[in-house]
């Protein structure tokens, strides 16, 4: 038993003899340079969508959704855009539109798998019908912070965005 003891604690010394005071503090914890991130531009198609009264994420006004193949892109470094166009204008989101002569107000929340708008109003008491937005087309637009901070552009005027985008209606 001592044998084995006295072997054990001569590997011991071996091996913390082998270390020297100028491998630790020479020694560096690896490098991580990490990959810059790319200028993820995502632009999809105007769409008309449907929408529905009560939905999850908006429950006492209008909703509707449109499911896309998911998409990753950093939240922290990426602004997403929404806007609404109609026979008249294109709009950034959220925006007021008066409807029947009343002011709704239509946002949006775009994950990654997810664009949703939203409408809503305080002037309405009841369902607000969808038939007047039949002639509205929603398109949302992801672009890194970088492109935007080095624009001297208004990111809520859409004939600005798709100029400098090169998006072409």
């Amino acid at each position: 038993m001592k044998q084995v003891t006295l072997s054990v604690f001569a590997i011991a010394v071996a091996f913390l003899s082998s270390c020297t005071k100028d491998e630790a503090v020479n020694r560096q914890s690896p490098q991580v340079n990490p990959q810059p991130t790319q200028a993820v531009q995502i632009v999809s198609n105007w769409m008309s969508m449907d929408f529905y009264y009560g939905g999850r994420d908006n429950p006492d006004g209008l909703e509707a959704i449109h499911y896309f193949s998911p998409t990753t892109y950093n939240e922290q470094e990426h602004t997403r855009l929404a806007f609404v166009r109609t026979n008249d204008s294109r709009r950034a989101l959220p925006a007021y539109m008066v409807v029947d002569g009343k002011p709704l107000r239509i946002s949006f929340n775009l994950t990654f798998g997810t664009f949703i708008v939203m409408m809503d109003g305080d002037q309405y008491t009841s369902t607000i019908g969808s038939t007047p937005l039949s002639d509205c087309q929603f398109r949302y637009i992801v672009v890194a912070n970088s492109v935007i901070a080095n624009s001297n552009i208004d990111w809520t005027d859409y004939s600005q965005v798709a100029t400098q985008l090169g998006i072409v209606d």
